[in-house]
């Protein structure tokens, strides 16, 4: 059963850019506590942690699954930041759901694909979390339009995009490539179908373009350039140590 109050993140552009964050992967109650506890005195209001970890290649460190649900629920008795997570399964949105989490994402591969799409969208039917949609790995705007389609044809509370760059071709100075145009490609893919009235808040993810914690800054910067409605990050409370994502994630 999905928690009544509201989950609102955007019902329209923000004074000041919202921001999300917390560690590329949940792996123990003692780091997502502590992780969140010193994101909530910098003012953040959103925490993310991945509990299902899609891996490239098999044997990898896949995520704690179930387990951290708790730990997310403690943090948000805790602490009183909203708390999400990725979901890559329908069978996923269904365990989000039942632990009231406030928010989830569907990641990048996730949105590649309109059948899983289509599949974890029947398990949003009318949910009351914020349901936050990554872009395809491709640059395909119409085909990240599509999900988010998908999604709100299901009566969810709200649908926020993220800009999280897209596969190189023939550079990897950074992890993923912006694609900075996709933003305005999206928005008019979005007010052509749902209107003017209909406002759709975009977040960066700038920790999956950049790849590096060197070149964070700068693509925040750019970011803040087109009309973005804040940023996902992704921050551990020992970055080097991190079993996912070590190279990108600040403290």
């Amino acid at each position: 059963m999905d928690d009544p109050s509201s989950h609102s993140m955007l019902e329209e552009p923000p004074a000041k850019p919202l921001l999300v964050a917390g560690p590329c992967s949940a792996e123990s109650r003692l780091q997502v506590l502590e992780t969140a506890e010193a994101l909530k005195a910098l003012g953040v209001t959103h925490y993310r942690a991945a509990l299902w970890k899609p891996r490239t290649r098999p044997g990898l460190f896949e995520g704690v699954g179930r387990e951290g649900l708790a730990w997310l629920q403690e943090v948000k008795a805790l602490t009183g930041l909203r708390v999400g997570t990725e979901v890559c399964l329908p069978e996923q949105v269904d365990e989000a759901r039942s632990a009231q989490l406030d928010f989830v994402w569907l990641g990048a591969r996730t949105v590649s694909n309109p059948f899983m799409v289509e599949a974890i969208a029947e398990h949003l039917e009318g949910a009351s979390q914020t349901v936050l949609i990554k872009n395809p790995i491709s640059p395909d705007a119409p085909l990240w339009m599509g999900a988010i389609e998908r999604v709100k044809s299901r009566g969810v509370a709200e649908v926020v995009a993220i800009l999280r760059g897209c596969t190189p071709v023939y550079t990897k100075r950074m992890r993923n490539s912006p694609h900075w145009e996709m933003i305005e490609e999206l928005r008019a893919l979005y007010e052509s179908r749902y209107g003017q009235a209909e406002y759709l808040p975009i977040l960066l993810d700038p920790s999956h373009i950049a790849g590096r914690t060197d070149l964070l800054e700068a693509v925040c910067r750019t970011g803040m350039l087109y009309p973005i409605d804040g940023f996902m990050i992704e921050s551990h409370r020992h970055p080097d140590q991190a079993r996912t994502d070590a190279s990108q994630q600040i403290t």
